[in-house]
């Protein structure tokens, strides 16, 4: 059987040579690698070790794939890891064997109007998300590591840890009231994987959570409380600080606040 093709589709250009970590900028002058560099060589490497018959096929513009475009048109799989949804419409008309799309992220509103708005290139009369494609995203993959950071944020700044940080630096003792996040609420644009598994451990804090989401009697035994989407002003009343999380998620964005 001859060679099988994977696209992947990144924001910037990526040197597949280079597997960086994920960090983030240690200087007002430096900066931190791009997420596709981080992602993509790790996901290449791990293809060729596990999945010898594919090869991946990399680019951020049409051009890329089009240089190649016979390897292009035999390809299964495309693999979405930070490109924009106007990169999609410019490179799958490419593609017209495709059979799997696959979402590097959990928020796949962008993609998900994309695919309603392109037609399959076999036939312009059939819209994508109708083809019979195969759609998948990452929900689940990062729930347990968010929730985690989400708890360290709060117990970051409940415990004043900036405050202890400046005291070991000047060698300081001082005595001072700590606060507590039990009986805190927490609140949640959005009740998602993530916000499901961020509840679960701030019950186990005993904190009071609850949930802003467009449909307000679907309850959950971990929250509180529910508010339908025309209630937003009577839920903010109930919470202190707000953590916003980054664009890109639309409609269904998980928005976590204290």
């Amino acid at each position: 059987m001859g060679k099988r093709y994977i696209i992947a589709l990144t924001q910037a250009s990526v040197d597949l040579s280079l597997c960086p970590e994920a960090t983030v900028a240690d200087s007002i002058s430096s900066s931190p690698p791009p997420f596709g560099q981080v992602v993509l060589p790790r996901f290449v490497k791990n293809v060729r070790e596990n999945f010898p018959d594919f090869d991946v096929l990399s680019g951020c513009s049409k051009k890329d794939f089009e240089c190649r475009e016979e390897e292009v048109k035999m390809a299964e799989i495309l693999f979405i890891v930070d490109a924009p949804s106007s990169l999609l419409a410019e490179v799958i008309p490419l593609a017209p064997n495709l059979k799997w799309i696959h979402s590097y992220l959990a928020g796949v509103e962008g993609l998900c109007a994309e695919l309603r708005r392109l037609r399959l290139p076999s036939n312009p009369s059939v819209s994508l998300s109708e083809s019979g494609i195969l759609v998948t995203n990452a929900r689940g993959v990062f729930s347990s590591s968010l929730k985690e950071y989400t708890m360290a944020a709060i117990l970051h700044f409940a415990k004043q840890i900036p405050r202890l940080q400046a005291n070991k630096q000047n060698r300081r003792w001082e005595r001072f009231v700590m606060g507590e996040v039990k009986g805190q609420t927490v609140g949640f644009i959005g009740y998602g994987d993530i916000a499901k598994e961020i509840a679960s451990a701030c019950r186990a804090f005993n904190m009071r959570c609850i949930a802003l989401r467009r449909d307000a009697s679907r309850k959950c035994e971990l929250l509180d409380a529910v508010y339908g989407s025309s209630s937003g002003s009577q839920a903010l009343e109930t919470v202190r600080l707000h953590r916003l999380q980054p664009p890109g998620y639309g409609g269904n964005a998980e928005l976590h606040f204290l």
